[in-house]
C-alpha cells in the first residue's frame, strides 16, 4: 500500500508532543508521480514541518519539501521564518525522468542558512542554499504529509508517498546513496541512520492511524479528511519497512 497523496483537503498529520529545537533535520521519502504531476507548476507540498498548530495559517518557523514548486520537473527544500522565506534549494531534472516511478526524495536542513534537496541520489542536487535572512530559535513540532501545514492542500493526480523517515542529523552523501538502487529498490529508509531516526512510517497499510515504526516512541499519524490509499508500494529490500516485518508488527 501507499498513501495516494495530493488530494484536496486530505493529509496525514503528526504532533511530536514537544518542540524539536536542534538542527540539523533530514527527511527521506519515496514518491511516485505521474507526468501530469511532475509537469504541474504549482507548489505540491509533500512534507511540511511547522512550529505552530496545523491550519493556523502561519508558516512561522517551518521546513517544507515540495514537488514542482514554480517550475515543472523540480523538487525543492525550503526554510521559512516569521518574516518569510529564509533559504531554499531547488533541483530541476530532465523531463519525464521519474514519471510513474518510485523515487527517493531527501531534504536536508543543516542550519539557518543551509538546506539542500536530493532526488534519487546525492549527485542529483544543485545546493546547498547559502542565503540567510534571519536567525531565530527553531521549534518544529507539527508535521503534515501531503499538504501545507498552515493553509490549503495540494491537488495532483496519481501522486503517491510511502516510506517516510525523519532524522535529527544531516544525512551524508553515502547514506543518501544507500537509500535507493538503480533498480528502483532500497532498504527501509530508517535503517540508513537508525540511531538518528526520530520517526519512520512505511505507510504499507490502509489503517486509519499509523504507528511510528522507528521503535523510539515517535508519534502516530492521524488522518485529516479521508485519506486514500493505492495498492502500490516501493520495493523495500530490507529493514522494518519490508512487508514480512511490517505485518508482523501489527
Amino acid at each position: 500500500m501507499s498513501y495516494d497523496a495530493f488530494d484536496n483537503n486530505d493529509s496525514l498529520d503528526a504532533d511530536f508532543g514537544s518542540a524539536i529545537t536542534v538542527y540539523p533535520i533530514s527527511v527521506a521519502m519515496w514518491v511516485k508521480n505521474s507526468a501530469a504531476g511532475w509537469n504541474s507548476t504549482g507548489a505540491d507540498v509533500a512534507f511540511h514541518f511547522n512550529d505552530e498548530a496545523l491550519d493556523t495559517g502561519d508558516n512561522g518557523s517551518s521546513l517544507r519539501l515540495t514537488l514542482t514548486d514554480a517550475a515543472a520537473d523540480r523538487v525543492t527544500a525550503s526554510q521559512f521564518r516569521d518574516n518569510g522565506l529564509q533559504s531554499e534549494d531547488n533541483y530541476d531534472f530532465t523531463a519525464d525522468a521519474y514519471n510513474d516511478k518510485w523515487v527517493v526524495v531527501v531534504g536536508v536542513w543543516r542550519d539557518d542558512a543551509d538546506c539542500q534537496v536530493y532526488i534519487e541520489n546525492s549527485t542529483n542536487t544543485s545546493g546547498p542554499s547559502t542565503t540567510s535572512i534571519a536567525t531565530i530559535t527553531e521549534a518544529w513540532r507539527y508535521l503534515r504529509i501531503g499538504g501545507d501545514a498552515t493553509s490549503g492542500f495540494s491537488a495532483v493526480t496519481n501522486g503517491k508517498i510511502a516510506e517516510i523517515a525523519v532524522f535529527d542529523k544531516a544525512l551524508t552523501t553515502t547514506e543518501i546513496d544507500n537509500l535507493q538502487t538503480a533498480a528502483q529498490t532500497g532498504p527501509a529508509p530508517n535503517t540508513v541512520a537508525s540511531a538518528d531516526c526520530i520517526a519512520y512510517w512505511s505507510l504499507d497499510s490502509d489503517q486509519s492511524s499509523h504507528a511510528d515504526e522507528s521503535g523510539n516512541g515517535g508519534p502516530a499519524l492521524t488522518e485529516t479528511g479521508t485519506v486514500a490509499y493505492a495498492a502500490d508500494h516501493p520495493t523495500i529490500t530490507s529493514g522494518s519497512g519490508s512487508p514480512w516485518n511490517y505485518y508482523a508488527q501489527q
